[in-house]
């Protein structure tokens, strides 16, 4: 994995959100913060857009939400797991506990495709989305993500 995309600065363990749109705000600050996008705000409202065409969450507690925006300068991965499961309308029903946000240029090609392909074909695998959800440090769940090969 490249380090550009995701490294253990990306990684937050969140104890106060309960809902999906303070899940975002989580995802919009740690990308800010971090200097992916230039607009936290604009990037809350390019998720929250974005999960009104289809949801982002897909099964078994794990949610991919994403945004193409202007306003996101590079790719990036931003990890966060949950304390409290956060309802989701997830394809299988259950809440949340592990999002994974996707940063997306509008001028990044098709990156944004070969990311949530990768990240997709891994959630196929349950001992990775067990990994995901039972990773307890920073340096495991780190680990799980770094072997995803883009």
């Amino acid at each position: 994995m490249d380090k550009s995309v995701f490294d253990r600065h990306h990684i937050q363990f969140d104890t106060e959100a309960k809902t999906q749109k303070e899940a975002f705000h989580v995802i919009a600050h740690a990308a800010y913060e971090a200097g992916y996008v230039k607009d936290e705000n604009a990037y809350f409202e390019g998720m929250c857009e974005r999960e009104k065409e289809a949801t982002t969450g897909f099964q078994d507690g794990i949610a991919i939400p994403h945004s193409k925006h202007a306003t996101c300068i590079k790719p990036g991965i931003f990890l966060v797991k949950f304390e409290h499961p956060i309802a989701w309308n997830a394809l299988d029903g259950e809440p949340v506990q592990v999002a994974l946000g996707l940063t997306i240029p509008e001028d990044g090609g098709d990156v944004h495709l070969r990311i949530l392909s990768k990240l997709a074909r891994k959630m196929i695998s349950e001992e990775f989305r067990t990994a995901l959800k039972t990773g307890t440090d920073v340096d495991a769940l780190y680990e799980v993500i770094a072997a995803v090969e883009l």
